[in-house]
């Protein structure tokens, strides 16, 4: 994947390996980040 900012609304049609990748780069980018614990509470649900 080379975006890195990807719409929310993008994320609710990514398959489930694409959300696999999509995660695993957005935990990489933003580790420490108070956010990404929100995205993944927002994905999760």
């Amino acid at each position: 994947m080379t975006q890195k900012k990807a719409p929310y609304n993008r994320t609710l049609e990514l398959s489930e390996e694409e959300l696999v990748l999509y995660r695993k780069e957005l935990a990489s980018l933003a580790k420490d980040s108070s956010w990404a614990g929100l995205v993944n509470k927002v994905i999760h649900q």
